[in-house]
């Protein structure tokens, strides 16, 4: 079995980036929460939608929360006016980001969410992690191979609001582990799911054959 991945040299943490935009967001210390998909009319919508609820609910509760979300589409309206109305002004809206420039924003953030409804397995996932970011999301379909629960995030059964809310807040909450997560997702990508080693192995099981 060769397992799926992506190119962990394009997506590495960059501290320039960080503070370039942190200060264009006018963020201090609080915790960003970031999140990134399509807004088509499906699970990806129905994802950030779940998102910006629970997003919005720790907001309520008193978290000092920010909210940074990538992506463009049919359902953008829909998507602001729901931020807008859940998190007024913590919520940023960056617009549709170039896959090669995805790496600055993932350095400008602290954790990673997404539930990743029916997901077969979600790049994303492996992106955010390499660039040193924890990840929620559900524990559903192919995203828990790309997510190791407990080590590089957290993953809940899914469409439990309150275990969603939860373990969002428990990473906000604590930087140590986030920090912690961070570092074995960097090590977890890069040691199961870089294509280049990836590819060298089935190119190697293909050699063999022939060469029988």
């Amino acid at each position: 079995y060769i397992s799926p991945g992506i190119h962990p040299a394009a997506f590495y943490f960059e501290e320039d980036a960080r503070q370039a935009l942190r200060g264009q967001w006018n963020v201090a210390d609080e915790p960003v929460v970031f999140s990134a998909a399509m807004f088509r009319a499906d699970v990806k919508t129905e994802g950030l939608t779940w998102v910006i609820g629970a997003c919005g609910e720790l907001v309520r509760r008193g978290s000092a929360l920010r909210l940074v979300i990538a992506g463009d589409g049919i359902q953008q309206d829909k998507l602001r006016r729901l931020a807008a109305g859940q998190l007024g002004d913590r919520v940023i809206f960056v617009g549709k980001v170039p896959r090669d420039n995805m790496y600055r924003y993932y350095s400008a953030c602290d954790l990673f969410v997404f539930p990743g409804i029916r997901e077969s397995l979600g790049l994303v996932f492996l992106e955010a992690q390499s660039c040193g970011l924890p990840v929620v999301a559900f524990d559903n379909a192919g995203v828990p191979e790309a997510v190791k629960d407990g080590i590089t995030g957290l993953l809940v059964p899914a469409f439990d609001a309150k275990t969603f809310e939860e373990a969002i807040a428990r990473l906000l909450n604590d930087s140590q582990l986030r920090r912690k997560m961070g570092r074995a997702a960097q090590s977890y990508v890069r040691q199961q799911h870089d294509l280049n080693h990836n590819y060298q192995k089935m190119e190697d099981m293909l050699q063999e054959i022939v060469n029988k």
